[in-house]
């Protein structure tokens, strides 16, 4: 089984379930079928400014539209005793555009 945690400011509107279900299928097209484990975070423009100058050493800061960590340094997978983990993907929620009247 496929396990998605999913990480968000509380006003954001995401339909967890239905990323989950997106995410589980990605995976399984991948080939990745057994016990594995993977997180997401829906993060705001400024957060994901914060993470760019932090682990891309950018100066200024862009605003990625996603950024992806693996759980360990090492190239690959990380597996656990029976658990492959993923890691974390980072993913920027977009603002809709103003309506203009």
């Amino acid at each position: 089984m496929i396990v998605i945690k999913v990480k968000k400011q509380s006003s954001y509107p995401v339909n967890v379930r239905k990323l989950k279900a997106i995410l589980a299928d990605f995976f399984k097209t991948k080939g990745i079928v057994s016990e594995a484990e993977a997180s997401v975070a829906i993060v705001s423009e400024a957060k994901m400014k914060e993470l760019a100058k932090k682990f891309l050493k950018e100066n200024p800061p862009i605003v990625h539209n996603v950024l992806s960590f693996s759980f360990d340094e090492s190239p690959g997978f990380t597996s656990g005793a029976e658990k492959i983990y993923l890691g974390e993907i980072v993913k920027l929620l977009k603002k809709p555009a103003k309506k203009v009247n």
